[in-house]
């Protein structure tokens, strides 16, 4: 008998494979509650100043974003954002090597351009109407795609902001080339599928945004936002008709019977102490041009500052709610008014 034979050896080194789903969603779930806290504490100290930026203060919130993502998911931060230091993933090639900031920033940017551009709201007067038709074109085909990648390339759980850089997020219990298959091929028809159906969609909306302006038929919440946007100092205003509201101007549901109400809500600039005479101007245009004002229990007019940074947003809102009767009285004296024959001036 051969006592000197090799003892057998029942253990293997360690496979570099990528990270499982669920420990990538808890991981961004731990960015984003670090990255809403930057950014209230932010938004809160410049409210004011992020609030003149309008729909600009999104680039302050990307830019801050970038900066963590992109460094900390780098070769400067060994791949890894706090998350996915807590759960134990990291962000690395094929050969399981980190990669440079300028790779990381192309990575993050496509994963987060459409989730931004959701959170985008434009003054509806001086936009376009090509581009609200646009974004959320771009942001759903991009965002859908990779969220349908990340959910159901199971081989290697890229999205498409990884596809692109060639990068994938791995374990980090191993080292050295990474334990993968090819994405299946069937995804790309999906992805193809979903996108050709999300432009026909597009293309018959914008026929028939077309065909609208074209006709020259306006809707009602249109023009109410149209006419409120001339006013001095508003930013984007926002009509809502019959929602469910409690005297204090907060939403509830099922507490106190449904009353009829039309809500404006108007991100404006002006002065704080000037607000309530403000709200008066935009009950005014609501009454005189909105025959659905008087068919309401009450009118909820909505004036404040706010900022969106995408990764956090706040506001200092004030809500003025009075029935059509009291809005009478205190915009016209309680007086009869004649429909008028030129829209107001500022």
């Amino acid at each position: 008998m051969n006592t000197n034979a090799p003892l057998i050896s029942f253990t293997s080194p360690l496979v570099h494979v990528v990270g499982s789903l669920w420990r990538r969603i808890l991981a961004f779930v731990v960015d984003g509650l670090i990255l809403y806290a930057v950014g209230r504490v932010i938004g809160t100290i410049f409210l004011r100043g992020l609030s003149l930026l309008g729909p600009w203060a999104l680039l302050v919130g990307f830019c801050l974003a970038l900066a963590y993502f992109g460094t900390l998911e780098s070769e400067i931060g060994r791949g890894q954002s706090l998350g996915k230091r807590l759960l134990r993933l990291r962000v690395a090639n094929s050969q399981g090597s980190l990669i440079k900031w300028k790779t990381s920033a192309a990575r993050y940017t496509i994963f987060a351009i459409p989730i931004f551009l959701i959170g985008l709201r434009l003054p509806a007067q001086s936009t376009p109407w090509i581009v609200p038709f646009l974004l959320p074109f771009i942001a759903f085909g991009i965002g859908g795609s990779t969220l349908y990648l990340m959910l159901f390339n199971r081989r290697t759980r890229q999205g498409l902001h990884d596809i692109a850089v060639e990068t994938f997020v791995a374990d980090t219990h191993a080292s050295g080339s990474l334990t993968t298959k090819r994405v299946w091929g069937m995804h790309w028809w999906v992805i193809g599928a979903f996108l050709s159906l999300l432009t026909l969609t597009a293309l018959s909306k914008g026929i028939s945004i077309n065909w609208h302006l074209k006709s020259g038929h306006v809707y009602q919440n249109e023009e109410d936002v149209r006419l409120i946007e001339k006013l001095g100092g508003v930013q984007t205003a926002e009509v809502l008709v019959s929602g469910t509201i409690h005297q204090d101007g907060y939403a509830i549901r099922a507490i106190l019977p449904k009353k009829k109400c039309v809500t404006v809500i108007v991100q404006w600039n002006g002065e704080i102490g000037a607000r309530q005479s403000f709200a008066g101007q935009v009950a005014k245009i609501i009454l005189q041009y909105d025959p659905r004002a008087e068919e309401q229990d009450l009118v909820r007019i909505e004036v404040g500052r706010s900022f969106n940074l995408g990764i956090a947003s706040g506001n200092d809102n004030e809500s003025f709610i009075y029935t059509p009767t009291e809005w009478h009285q205190r915009v016209f004296g309680g007086l009869p008014y004649a429909t008028p024959s030129a829209e107001p001036t500022r």
